[in-house]
């Protein structure tokens, strides 16, 4: 799960006609202002008070199955969930995932960012001392909440940025211009953003039509492979083997986390209201496909119950 979280989910900065519901601090340089004016406009101008998008997630994720105490199998499967993002400006915004986990258990993460607050869910678990599971350091709970804030954030932040360059009045983000780069599909300026707490990105820009068209960050991402140990049966001392099997697998398998490039690539752009906005986006890890999201149904101010965004708060 962590694995999806810190990679999952998708974002960039609004048009100029949101200049006046999202705080954005702009580097100065000319550049830049007018690459932000020009794909601001790209996108669209409107009096935009709320989003509601709805869409499947087809993620690739490659494990390994042990049947029995000899047979050990790479394998890959394609898992299935739904994604809805609600977002109310200036400051209210939602992401959530549901689907179903490779052991077939069911799921659902929330992000959640309520103006100066934000949250997932689930909650992430703090960690205990070896001595005393029932003894959890504050230190330790208050950095978990300041790290599930961010990946909240940032999980927002990827689809506000990506969809309508956009930030929040409470969470201003910087821009600056990096230059230009090729890629398959040509040419395309960059822009460098980041916010205060150190999520950073790389937004790039068609120079002809001057819509994003792709996110790129790097991550540092913990390299598992899931272990599925299967092929049960009624003996105890049998199962008890498969599941130690299981568990030299999986340590065998796990390396030391490492850099990850990821790339978000927006695509299928249709008008919604007399917005531009991207109906697939694909997630690229090292240049490897790995995640897809089709929105099949995209709503513009229309209202949304603002308990939505109370949602799973930390108490």
């Amino acid at each position: 799960m962590n694995y999806r979280i810190a990679s999952f989910i998708f974002v960039v900065l609004m048009s100029a006609a949101y200049a006046q519901l999202h705080a954005v601090r702009h580097d100065p340089a000319p550049h830049t202002q007018q690459l932000l004016q020009q794909a601001r406009t790209a996108i669209g101008a409107m009096n935009l008070q709320s989003l509601s998008a709805k869409g499947k997630v087809r993620r690739r994720v490659k494990y390994v199955e042990v049947s029995s105490l000899t047979k050990v199998e790479e394998k890959e499967k394609e898992l299935t969930s739904k994604l809805r993002l609600e977002f109310v400006w200036p400051n209210k915004f939602r992401v959530r995932e549901k689907g179903t986990q490779l052991n077939g258990l069911g799921y659902e993460f929330l992000s959640i960012v309520n103006d100066r607050e934000a949250w997932v869910y689930p909650q992430p678990i703090v960690p205990s001392t070896p001595e005393n599971r029932r003894v959890v350091s504050v230190e330790d709970a208050e950095q978990t909440m300041i790290r599930q804030a961010q990946i909240a954030r940032a999980n927002v932040s990827r689809f506000t940025l990506s969809w309508l360059l956009s930030s929040w009045p409470t969470w201003p983000m910087e821009f600056n211009y990096a230059g230009r780069i090729n890629t398959e599909a040509g040419s395309n300026d960059v822009l460098s953003i980041r916010d205060r707490e150190g999520f950073k990105t790389l937004l790039l820009l068609d120079p002809q039509t001057h819509l994003p068209t792709m996110l790129n960050e790097t991550i540092v991402l913990p390299q598992r492979i899931p272990v599925i140990p299967t092929g049960f049966g009624f003996d105890r001392r049998y199962n008890r083997a498969i599941m130690t099997k299981a568990r030299e697998e999986r340590q065998a398998r796990t390396k030391p986390a490492q850099p990850v490039s990821i790339q978000m690539r927006l695509s299928e752009r249709r008008l919604v209201n007399g917005l531009n906005l991207p109906h697939r986006i694909t997630t690229y890890h090292n240049g490897m496909e790995v995640e897809t999201i089709e929105f099949d149904e995209i709503e513009i101010n229309q209202p949304i119950h603002p308990k939505k965004f109370e949602e799973k708060r930390p108490r």
